[in-house]
């Protein structure tokens, strides 16, 4: 399949699609022009959903060669495609790819929050710790986030 293709103005309101973009959501060029890109959802379906799954293993596979090469440029390359099949799976599981990036930050920097008290009680400076010691702090901010206590 060649590669979908959109055209959006500066809001996100599309403008203009090729074929296979079409064919990736599952709409026709006319149910989508005038539509805002950044809230709309392919049509979602078991085999889109399947296809997109091999296609993030697919590009995974790829992220994992091209970091055994060592070419920074080759897995800057696939860190974005990752990202990008990554969003395409969240379309069609109707989740807003923006809304769960930023529900995750928030959980990471209530976790660091709660590990920078933690640190600061025992008036040692971060650099005093161990990885390992980190990592116990980490999993305690998991486990008082998963309780409803942080």
């Amino acid at each position: 399949m060649s590669d979908g293709m959109v055209v959006t103005d500066l809001n996100g309101k599309i403008l203009r699609v090729n074929q296979y973009f079409c064919k990736l959501l599952g709409y026709k060029g006319e149910e989508l022009i005038g539509k805002y890109g950044t809230k709309y959802y392919p049509k979602t379906n078991k085999n889109n959903i399947k296809k997109s799954f091999a296609k993030f293993k697919e590009e995974l596979s790829e992220f994992e060669n091209a970091y055994a090469e060592g070419k920074k440029e080759k897995i800057e390359e696939e860190i974005g495609d990752l990202f990008f099949t990554l969003i395409n799976i969240s379309r069609f599981l109707k989740i807003n790819p923006d809304d769960a990036l930023k529900k995750t930050a928030r959980k990471f920097i209530s976790r660091f929050h709660f590990i920078e008290k933690k640190i600061g009680k025992t008036g040692k400076s971060i650099e005093k710790f161990s990885l390992d010691e980190l990592d116990k702090l980490w999993e305690k901010a998991k486990e008082k986030e998963i309780s409803g206590e942080l």
